[in-house]
């Protein structure tokens, strides 16, 4: 069904990224729409001069020209000035580059890193309009300067580019593993992650968390059960935190503690797992567990008085000799002082 009061449209879908295009196709095949997609400027070139396409896509990062460049080089086109163009990028919609954007002939522009659920209301609405004539091609200044173009164009590269890198470095360079999911598999991971599992990102890469675990967890559940009930319990919205035992590449288990968070990007929703080697801390604390148990065994045994009194002269532990000695059960000796037990006169 076409759009109410417009048409399908001819639209060529531009990006160097394969999930870019094909998660906008989806969108607008889902219209009805004909989509055809490029990924590069050379090849959309061509096809615009042999095709009647009624709209343009264009992401900014591309090979050879990039989006800005194509977007003002369409529109100075005596043949493609009159087909709009929607650029799509990232951190693109403030006062300032939204201007950037109008100067060069973008008739739209919708920011990739908004939520998937509300690029796919704008883009279809922005497009739904255009079909029906109501968006009016935008006019470029002919006039801009080759220095001043390329100077737009470094502008929302360097943008762009800023923001993977700010991220990356976080990503990179974080204490815990960080390891992110789509489709219940691994699709990315950090430095941290390949130490703490003792591999290379390929090992990962493409696997199921339960691929990377024993068979069953320490409380006896089925591992690939139970990951797959807390990536789901994650997915609807909640944040999950819980420990995981894993296994490295040559056996070896390890306990890890691991919180879930789910998060949507224009081609789908993602988790991201943030996991924490515990192995240590659990083995410390076993040992000090086990410290406390054979103290405990030490004093309850030992035929000699043994107690523990505080700074107010409280007791707070006694041994059961020294219940003997009072002739009283060692919880009504606790919390008390001498003077409470014998008087001020004998304590």
């Amino acid at each position: 069904m076409a759009p109410e009061g417009g048409f399908f449209m001819k639209i060529l879908i531009l990006d160097d990224k394969i999930e870019n295009r094909r998660f906008l196709k989806r969108i607008l095949s889902e219209k009805g729409h004909n989509v055809i997609e490029v990924n590069n400027c050379v090849d959309a070139f061509k096809l615009l001069s042999e095709n009647g396409f009624e709209l343009i896509i264009s992401g900014i990062l591309q090979p050879v020209l990039d989006g800005l460049q194509f977007c003002y080089r369409v529109k100075n086109n005596e043949k493609t000035k009159n087909i709009p163009v929607i650029i799509c990028a990232p951190g693109s919609t403030d006062g300032t580059d939204l201007k950037y954007l109008q100067n060069l002939g973008a008739d739209g522009v919708i920011d990739y890193e908004i939520p998937e659920y509300e690029f796919t209301t704008k883009l279809n609405a922005l497009v739904e309009d255009i079909s029906r004539g109501l968006v009016k091609s935008k006019v470029p200044i002919s006039d801009i300067d080759k220095s001043v173009l390329q100077s737009y164009s470094r502008h929302f590269i360097q943008k762009i580019m800023g923001i993977t890198t700010k991220y990356q470095t976080v990503f990179d360079s974080a204490g815990d593993g960080i390891m992110v999911m789509k489709d219940y598999k691994f699709v990315e991971c950090n430095k941290r992650a390949t130490e703490i599992f003792g591999c290379d990102e390929k090992d990962i890469i493409g696997r199921y968390p339960y691929e990377v675990s024993p068979e069953f967890q320490p409380d006896g559940r089925e591992s690939k059960e139970k990951a797959i009930a807390m990536m789901d319990e994650a997915l609807s919205g909640k944040l999950v935190h819980f420990e995981w035992r894993h296994k490295k590449l040559d056996g070896k288990l390890f306990d890890t503690e691991v919180s879930l968070r789910r998060f949507e990007l224009p081609d789908g929703v993602y988790l991201l797992a943030l996991v924490r080697d515990i192995t240590e801390k659990k083995r410390a604390l076993e040992q000090l567990q086990q410290s406390e148990e054979l103290f405990r065994a030490i004093f309850e045994s030992a035929r000699d008085c043994i107690f523990i009194k505080n700074k107010p002269l409280k007791y707070i532990m006694v041994n059961k000799c020294t219940a003997n000695l009072f002739g009283m059960e060692c919880n009504e000796i606790i919390g008390k002082t001498d003077n409470d037990l014998f008087g001020p006169d004998d304590a």
